[in-house]
């Protein structure tokens, strides 16, 4: 009963304009949601975390690691989600670390999750990589 409290003040806090300081509080909140064993609050957490990450994406960046952590699950809809909520935490700034991070679980990744990982690769790296910045998103040739 905790963690419904917990996370209807979550989407509360979401769904009004709070100060920054509670938003921050909500994404924190979402994060110890991902260390929890329950699979169903963990898949909560990605899915708001992922509605999040346009808004608050400073704040979705400090739980980057955990969101990694996730890909390895053995549940497809988990490792789903947090496939897509790594490709939304890609940036200019962790471009290669996010790039290895991706690369090592297309490897290993469900085969049904193998073309959507390909495809979110390539289309990061062509969005954040820096040799593709200069030339429209696009790598430059030769």
């Amino acid at each position: 009963a905790g963690n419904a409290v917990l996370f209807e003040t979550v989407l509360t806090i979401m769904d009004i304009r709070s100060a920054a300081g509670l938003r921050v509080l909500a994404v924190n909140i979402l994060g110890r949601f991902l260390l929890n064993s329950d699979r169903n609050i963990r898949y909560v957490a990605l899915t708001s975390l992922l509605r999040l990450v346009q808004s608050d994406h400073s704040a979705v960046q400090r739980h980057r690691p955990t969101v990694v952590e996730c890909l390895r699950e053995t549940d497809a809809s988990l490792s789903r989600r947090a496939l897509e909520l790594s490709l939304a935490l890609v940036n200019s700034s962790n471009v290669r670390a996010m790039m290895q991070e991706l690369q090592a679980f297309l490897e290993s990744c469900p085969p049904d999750l193998r073309a959507d990982c390909a495809s979110g690769i390539l289309l990061a790296a062509e969005r954040h990589h820096p040799a593709c910045a200069d030339n429209g998103g696009h790598p430059r040739a030769g």
